[in-house]
């Protein structure tokens, strides 16, 4: 698949703006708290040097929130769950009004766990099918009508789902991913999106993971080499300008 054209925006700050913040997350019982660690900060300080400078929107990109549903919303994350959320909601809003893909993906398992991963991985998680509430979209966060709605039961959102084909039929060539976690659910789904020929954008400040070495090495380390990296307000500016002259799109340089 060929790159198409599409709306070129500039970088505006280092990439560390949102993500070095020391932001912490207090457990419900009050005795844990997720930071950032100085190691991660200084990679993606370091990694900064190397993000490109000019960021391309192609004309039939989609965006894609990964795991925003209330069993992983309520885990301790880096950045506040809220703030992921509100992101999510304006990036949302930004395709809607351009008449754009906004997929919502949730992971959920059968009652029984029948369709659980097997495997002998060291570390099975979850090694039980969690309640229904787990799976499903907060109240005050809901698919929108017209929206894709897609369930997987593996991290990525490509495997056993059919999103490439919902894509494909819609003439996406990119894809915009924001979600909960960094190394995991949107990791797997960045990987597989670039080996079916996607172009990528990641929204630095609407993905987040629960542990700050795992973040920053996908940051600095895996997304350099499967797509783009951008900011909400970059990609929101982005499809406004779009939205005044759809037949010219739009560019802003920071």
């Amino acid at each position: 698949m060929q790159r198409r054209s599409g709306e070129s925006l500039r970088r505006h700050g280092p990439v560390e703006d949102r993500l070095t913040t020391r932001v912490s997350v207090t457990l419900k019982d009050g005795s844990t708290k997720a930071v950032l660690s100085l190691e991660a900060l200084d990679d993606i300080s370091k990694s900064k040097e190397k993000a490109m400078a000019t960021i391309t929107i192609d004309k039939r990109p989609a965006l894609i929130l990964i795991d925003l549903q209330k069993g992983i919303l309520a885990l301790p994350t880096l950045i506040d769950p809220d703030e992921i959320k509100t992101r999510a909601g304006r990036l949302a809003a930004a395709f809607r009004a351009n008449t754009l893909p906004v997929v919502r993906v949730k992971l959920a398992w059968s009652a029984d766990g029948g369709d659980l991963p097997p495997g002998r991985a060291l570390i099975r998680d979850p090694e039980s099918a969690p309640p229904t509430a787990y799976s499903e979209f907060p109240e005050d966060f809901p698919p929108h009508p017209g929206d894709i709605v897609l369930v997987k039961r593996h991290w990525g959102a490509f495997t056993g789902t059919e999103l490439d084909l919902q894509l494909r039929r819609r003439g996406v060539t990119q894809i915009v991913l924001a979600g909960i976690s960094t190394s995991l659910g949107v990791e797997s789904t960045a990987r597989s999106a670039w080996e079916n020929s996607y172009n990528v954008i990641f929204v630095e400040d609407a993905i987040t993971d629960v542990d700050s070495s795992s973040h920053a090495h996908t940051f600095t380390k895996i997304f350099p080499r499967l797509g783009e990296i951008a900011t909400t307000e970059q990609i929101i500016d982005t499809l406004k300008g779009r939205s005044m002259d759809p037949a010219v799109g739009g560019s802003i340089t920071r």
